[in-house]
């Protein structure tokens, strides 16, 4: 029998938000819906800026609904906003 008393169990990182950094190249604020775990929430974009953004989660991914279509964001990306657009560059 081998001793297992100085193995360390793994554990895996815990996410607690997933940070998006974005240029809104519109000069209009956006408040578009978020999607993350089961849970919907809102996330607000500034205008005419570059800029970070958190979305507040317990997952490593998001979907985003903007004017256009339904756009999944994982953590780190970064994204444009053109014309109420989101494209993950």
């Amino acid at each position: 029998m081998e001793n297992s008393v100085n193995e360390v169990p793994q554990v895996e990182k815990a996410v607690f938000g997933i940070t998006l950094r974005y240029y809104n190249k519109d000069s209009k604020d956006y408040e578009f819906k978020v999607k993350s775990c089961g849970s919907t929430t809102k996330v607000k974009f500034g205008k005419s800026r570059t800029a970070s953004v958190t979305i507040q989660t317990g997952c490593s991914d998001a979907i985003i609904y903007d004017n256009c279509k339904e756009v999944e964001v994982k953590k780190d990306d970064k994204i444009t906003i053109k014309d109420g657009c989101i494209t993950i560059n």
